[in-house]
């Protein structure tokens, strides 16, 4: 008998991250169920990720800038951003 996927327990939904597709209750036995699956391609990740930036810059009287920069970095295996700076 198909359900629908919110009709599942809660204590079963915990235990899975993805939302149930479907839902079937069986009401004999034995309870037997063919099923076929296929994984995605496993996909390549960047090292590091930056989440957030935000640049400020200030000019003194004599022209001079100071620009501060903060980074909220997502990393993957590193500890320190590397981080190159453009030339002009």
């Amino acid at each position: 008998m198909k359900l629908e996927p919110l009709e599942l327990p809660a204590e079963f939904r915990v235990l899975t991250g993805a939302p149930p597709l479907a839902v079937y209750q069986y009401t004999a036995r034995p309870f037997n169920l063919e099923i076929g699956l296929e994984w995605y391609a496993p996909g390549e990740t960047v090292d590091q990720v930056v989440d957030f930036a935000k640049l400020s810059s200030q000019i003194s009287r004599d022209g001079q800038v100071v620009t501060d920069a903060n980074y909220f970095v997502k990393t993957k295996g590193r500890k320190a951003l590397r981080f190159t700076c453009p030339r002009e």
